[in-house]
């Protein structure tokens, strides 16, 4: 398989159905260059390739991203996004407002 070469600040979309750890690692220290990552995880081993959400998590938090948002895909199944910290502020003030009435929207409201 060629290596892809990728020069300054990228996005990265990962949905490879359970293996996304593997593709993360992939990266190597160019995963330090993605300012935002949209990855497909699951917590349970759905695809038996031995790899869940914490092994994502890690890979993006050694790389410097943190995680922002998390939804909820199917059961055992969800997607993170996670931003980089030098773009972190930023991102936060992008995104707070497109997501704040989804959040809102699931308060539970007291009667």
């Amino acid at each position: 398989m060629s290596k892809l070469s990728i020069e300054g600040a990228f996005g990265l979309w990962v949905d490879v159905e359970g293996y996304a750890k593997f593709v993360l690692e992939g990266f190597g220290d160019r995963l330090a260059n993605a300012a935002v990552v949209l990855c497909e995880t699951e917590v349970l081993d759905l695809y038996s390739t031995g790899a869940n959400a914490d092994d994502v998590v890690r890979s993006l938090q050694a790389a410097g991203h943190e995680i922002v948002f998390r939804d909820f895909q199917n059961f055992g199944q969800f997607n993170i996004l996670s931003v980089h910290q030098s773009v972190a502020a930023e991102a936060r003030a992008l995104v707070r407002p497109i997501l704040q009435p989804f959040v809102d929207g699931l308060k539970i409201q007291p009667d």
